[in-house]
């Protein structure tokens, strides 16, 4: 295998075989977006 310093090739490698941990790893990421938004409502202004 070819190696590749891409964290979402990475990530999809890791996660291909467990459909449970690339679940939680997709709303993990929804959650730090939301909570980046958050962020950047309250500190704006």
């Amino acid at each position: 295998m070819a190696m590749t310093n891409d964290a979402l090739k990475i990530i999809e490698n890791l996660t291909r075989t467990d459909p449970e941990l690339e679940e939680f790893i997709r709303e993990a990421s929804l959650n730090a977006v939301v909570a980046q938004l958050i962020y950047e409502t309250r500190t704006q202004g």
